[in-house]
């Protein structure tokens, strides 16, 4: 009877040790299951996200270059649009302006109406206002979106060594395409992409940007006088 419950108890250690091996099988094959498919869904997740970039570039570089061989078409529509609609219009033209790169500024509507017999400061306010919410726009969809965009397309790495690089130049370049003719669109963008703060975003973005209309509004103000 001994020699039956001990041989027992050496099949019940055996079948034991069976089911710990078989139990440690399936966890290995669960782990390694999941990281395939984390694998798999995190490539296609870089995929899709350099596909929807190369997309959106593309789409970029073809409104440019319709604006560039029709600019003066889009120019005197921007100026009609403005004229049309007063305030309203050139606050509309100078947020598209400013949310989408192409050669159009908000310049041209603000000119356009002063032009048409819209009190320059009203012009003004409105040129500047669609400006600063187009200008956040870009900012805040970089801030939210953009750092897991560049992560996902490059590395945290790159992305770490481009955002200490534009610490370093970025708020005189944002400054810079500001006030001057430089493509300012993408600069905004890149500001929140890299963490600008919003106090220097707002300190070399609007600043320069306010000084820049501030002059067109006084040079088409003395064209008319």
């Amino acid at each position: 009877m001994g020699r039956i419950i001990r041989k027992g108890e050496r099949v019940l250690k055996t079948s034991g040790n069976a089911l710990k091996r078989g139990e440690k099988a399936i966890e290995k094959g669960i782990i390694s299951g999941g990281s395939a498919i984390n694998k798999k869904r995190l490539e296609y997740q870089k995929k899709l996200a350099k596909n929807t970039g190369l997309i959106l570039i593309l789409i970029m570089i073809i409104v440019f270059t319709i604006v560039i061989i029709n600019y003066k078409h889009f120019e005197d529509e921007a100026t009609f649009f403005a004229q049309t609609y007063g305030v309203i219009g050139i606050f509309v033209v100078s947020f598209a302006a400013d949310m989408v790169m192409q050669p159009i500024g908000p310049d041209v509507p603000l000119i356009g109406g002063i032009l048409g017999g819209i009190n320059p400061y009203y012009a003004f306010l409105a040129a500047v206002s669609g400006s600063i919410v187009a200008s956040l726009t870009g900012y805040i969809l970089g801030n939210f979106y953009g750092e897991f965009g560049i992560k996902m397309l490059y590395s945290e790495k790159k992305y770490e060594k481009w955002k200490k690089l534009y610490a370093k130049w970025g708020r005189l370049s944002l400054a810079v395409a500001a006030i001057s003719p430089v493509p300012y669109v993408p600069f905004c963008w890149i500001s929140g992409i890299f963490k600008l703060s919003l106090l220097n975003f707002i300190i070399f973005a609007f600043i320069p940007r306010i000084t820049r209309f501030i002059l067109v509004m006084y040079l088409s103000t003395a064209i008319i006088f």
